[in-house]
């Protein structure tokens, strides 16, 4: 393999460099994304108890809301849960 990146040349080593970062930008974007950290099993758990029990109120929307922009999607989808489903589209 190191052969391959001398004889490459000059040209080589900005390669190398390249393929460095983006492996460098693939493993922190796995670490980042992990489905655990986005939108953890607890917040759900804990907010389709609230929709059951029909106790979701205004605020934890708005809590929900300040957090993710996962969290901002899920808490708009809440505010609009009572709306007809030709108005949510």
């Amino acid at each position: 393999m190191w052969e391959i990146i001398l004889a490459g040349g000059p040209v080589m080593w900005p390669i190398v460099l390249c393929s460095v970062v983006a492996a460098a930008i693939v493993l922190e974007r796995l670490w980042t994304l992990q489905r655990e950290r986005v939108i953890p099993r607890e917040l759900t758990d804990r907010i389709w108890k609230l929709v059951e029990s029909h106790s979701l109120s205004e605020r934890h929307i708005d809590a929900l809301a300040r957090n993710s922009p996962v969290r901002r999607v899920l808490a708009a989808g809440l505010a609009n849960i009572d709306q007809a489903r030709a108005a949510r589209s």
